[in-house]
């Protein structure tokens, strides 16, 4: 079901876990299609087992993955804080915020990561690979230079990892969104984290990881993405890896 449908389910029924709603992601239905939905799968206590057995949402595309392929156990977590500039006004705030986070799940989805649910003014998503967790957050400072009128990327993008081919379109900037700018600081952090499910199907994280990352993202200047040792360590470790694996 759809995010309106599911919208008309009675809450006091969901929070009562008589029925279980599981996130099924963001697709493109049919090729005729102009936009993606957020999809959604509702479960009786009984039928829940069978969950984990069942194919995807059949979809024309699916631009992002559910709550049952999100990752757990030792994952980087990557958080990133964005401010508003410019005056733009609550509807003008949230109009610019929906765009910036479906770009910000599209990266996340290039490079295996799961974005979370969050409100206006933080980006937060989880990945296995350390060096994805990192590339992430500079690539979303593409995306948010990108939504700035005359903006350059110079510099933020001398900073992604070419070595992997990143690339990121410029696009242009939407005739509602001229009048404001964004800042974003991120922080990014590597550890065990536990998750559970939202009673609206999201899955939601708990851990010190998930704290640190938050902390090291508040403490960062706008425009820089701080990361932890135990991070780095893990990135040096891959690439020392990589290094000695014969040709």
């Amino acid at each position: 079901m759809s995010t309106a449908a599911l919208s008309s389910l009675n809450p006091q029924q969901l929070a009562s876990e008589a029925a279980v709603v599981l996130h099924s992601g963001r697709h493109v239905i049919k090729p005729s299609d102009a936009s993606s939905v957020e999809l959604y799968s509702v479960f009786g206590q009984g039928l829940l087992p069978r969950a984990v057995f069942m194919e995807p949402p059949r979809s024309h595309i699916a631009m992002a993955p559910g709550v049952l392929e999100a990752p757990l156990g030792r994952l980087a977590v990557a958080v990133a804080q964005v401010e508003e500039l410019g005056g733009l006004g609550p509807q003008g705030v949230m109009g610019l915020y929906g765009t910036l986070r479906t770009q910000a799940q599209d990266l996340a989805t290039g490079v295996k990561g799961y974005l979370l649910l969050t409100g206006p003014g933080a980006l937060q998503a989880v990945f296995h690979d350390p060096v994805a967790a990192t590339r992430w957050c500079l690539e979303l400072m593409v995306e948010v230079r990108s939504l700035q009128p005359g903006s350059a990327l110079q510099g933020v993008n001398d900073s992604v990892d070419v070595e992997h081919g990143a690339e990121v379109a410029v696009e242009d900037v939407p005739p509602a969104l001229e009048a404001g700018s964004l800042s974003v600081r991120s922080g990014v952090e590597l550890g065990s984290i536990e998750g559970s499910l939202t009673f609206d199907g999201r899955l939601c994280y708990r851990g010190t990881a998930y704290k640190a990352a938050g902390c090291l993202a508040a403490h960062a200047n706008w425009g820089e993405v701080l990361v932890s040792g135990t991070l780095v360590n893990a990135i040096v470790g891959q690439s020392q890896h990589k290094s000695v694996l014969p040709p």
